[in-house]
């Protein structure tokens, strides 16, 4: 495939661009952005994101393809920014530290690699005199989907004061690091955990249902218990820093 304004093969662009990250000569549509390669040609980044799958299920996209409002510095959390205007002093009068920002997540899970196995009891309540055991076993991926991080902008910040412009950048600072600590907190979600589920019965479509509905249900049981002592470390960190106040996430009047 001929990629649009070059005869590049994928291949050769790809050997170019690692001999040389800056745009130059026939490749100068290829634009290095922070960690991925942008072409312009084709309308899109050219290498996956670092982040993976923990942007949405397109690894391709950027920001949720909505860079007008929206920005991720290190490639790893989409981070939107939502207006405030006035004094930033007035402001801190009506706006407890905690509803400053916000970190969020999708929980959720995949299941992946998985096998199903059988044996037979003896059983004389059968017709045929033994019951069949099926074992539904399955590798299930728990993860933190769609991170995201909410933060102000300002939009009295151009004619601020020096002074008041020092104190807002510092209470953005720390309230950055609070809610990147959100997020840390929402990846220790993430883990490949085995489980299994066990059913029987003389017929074999019956058997598998029923170890079915057993794994499903571990599975349920699972994913409840990890979300639960999620949201008990988030809420804890919230409690230990004081939504952040201890941390530095406070505007003082000057």
């Amino acid at each position: 495939m001929a990629y649009p304004y070059t005869t590049s093969t994928p291949k050769r662009l790809a050997a170019d661009i690692l001999a040389s990250p800056k745009t130059h000569g026939p490749f100068a549509q290829v634009e290095k952005r922070g960690l991925r390669f942008y072409h312009p040609g084709l309308g899109r980044f050219i290498n996956r994101d670092p982040a993976g799958y923990l942007g949405g299920n397109n690894i391709f996209a950027f920001v949720g393809n909505n860079p007008c409002c929206r920005v991720d510095l290190l490639g790893l959390t989409d981070t939107e920014y939502y207006d405030v205007g006035g004094p930033y002093y007035q402001l801190a009068l009506k706006l407890g530290p905690d509803e400053w920002g916000t970190a969020s997540a999708v929980l959720t899970y995949r299941l992946l690699t998985g096998n199903i196995s059988t044996k037979k009891e003896a059983d004389s309540s059968c017709s045929d005199c033994y019951r069949r055991v099926v074992t539904y076993k399955r590798d299930v991926e728990f993860y933190a989907d769609k991170l995201k991080i909410r933060l102000p902008n300002w939009t009295a910040y151009s004619s601020a004061s020096a002074d008041e412009k020092k104190a807002w950048d510092s209470m953005i600072a720390a309230l950055t690091a609070h809610e990147q600590h959100h997020i840390d907190i929402y990846k220790e979600f993430n883990a490949v955990v085995n489980l299994q589920g066990v059913g029987s019965d003389c017929l074999y479509s019956k058997a598998k249902q029923a170890a079915w509905e057993a794994f499903k249900k571990k599975l349920d049981d699972e994913f409840k218990k990890r979300e639960d002592e999620n949201e008990k470390k988030q809420k804890q960190y919230d409690a230990d820093t004081n939504h952040g106040a201890n941390e530095g996430v406070v505007l003082p009047q000057v």
